[in-house]
């Protein structure tokens, strides 16, 4: 006989399970499957019980952690001449361990026994249990070992009505809480770092004298509407970065580049020199600002 749960989420349960072979002068086979991995085999001894027949010697073998299928197998051994031997039943399965001892392994006049399934849910996530105890004990006894890889398997607690719940493992959803925590503070993180980049800009903005320009734009005299406004980048790419190359002049006010727009104009671009601290000059600030109006 064979029963293959593979692919499923079902184990045999190796704590209340066994191998049971009962019967006389019979070797029993057990396989992981039906063409190798041996698990293992045994023998049957011959009934001579006060000359009666006898079909409730049995052997017993405990089956190993994770096994999600078997291959049994019997075949006879002992001569044929036995007449007990034939006259007794012969059976291996794998057998709920509470089954077997109220029945003194008897198995005669039985179709079917019973066996106990273990469910297992696959690893979301890297989790790292205590090997070390082979369980990680959360609230309500529900429990979890990291025995067998790539699963982990789950006892599930009973409430008052009988009914069997489950939760995730403690470990896995450790790790996602970390995880998700990690996010957040990056996510954090890059938000303050845009805000400060925008004040250090609306700074420096109205420290070069940004607001007093646009008073003056805003105020519609003479042909004041016609300057437009570029941003530090454009000026960059217009000046190849400020190539030396590009100098047309420097004076005590700042440095005049050769610069050459989006559209092919050629223009000249002042960049004044500023000093920061103590020493800024506010009245330089605004003397350059009426350089730019008056020649606009």
């Amino acid at each position: 006989m064979s029963l293959n749960l593979t692919g499923t989420r079902f184990y045999y349960s190796d704590s209340k399970n066994n191998f049971l072979s009962s019967g006389c002068g019979n070797l029993a086979t057990i396989y992981g499957n039906k063409t190798d991995n041996l698990i293992s085999r045994f023998l049957q001894p011959s009934c001579r019980i006060n000359n009666k027949t006898s079909s409730i010697i049995g052997c017993l073998l405990i089956i190993p952690e994770g096994l999600s299928s078997f291959f049994a197998n019997m075949s006879t051994k002992v001569g044929s001449s036995d007449y007990r031997r034939k006259r007794s039943c012969g059976f291996v399965s794998l057998t709920s361990y509470d089954y077997v001892f109220p029945n003194d392994f008897d198995t005669s006049n039985k179709t079917h026994v019973p066996m106990q399934l273990q469910w297992s849910t696959p690893i979301s996530g890297e989790c790292h249990l205590n090997d070390s105890s082979n369980t990680s004990c959360i609230f309500n006894g529900e429990y979890c070992w990291s025995r067998l890889s790539p699963i982990y398997l789950c006892a599930c607690y009973r409430d008052s009505n009988g009914i069997s719940y489950s939760r995730s493992c403690k470990g896995c959803s450790t790790s996602v809480g970390t995880l998700l925590l990690l996010l957040a503070t990056w996510s954090l993180y890059k938000a303050l770092k845009r805000k400060q980049k925008i004040l250090l800009k609306q700074k420096y903005f109205k420290r070069n004298g940004g607001l007093l320009l646009q008073q003056h734009l805003s105020s519609n005299e003479g042909n004041v509407e016609n300057i437009k406004l570029f941003t530090s980048k454009e000026m960059e790419k217009a000046t190849d970065y400020y190539n030396e190359n590009r100098i047309l002049g420097q004076g005590g006010q700042g440095t005049v580049y050769k610069g050459m727009l989006i559209d092919g104009s050629i223009v000249a671009i002042k960049k004044s020199k500023m000093v920061e601290g103590k020493n800024f000059d506010e009245k330089k600030v605004e003397r350059s600002i009426n350089e730019v109006i008056i020649l606009s």
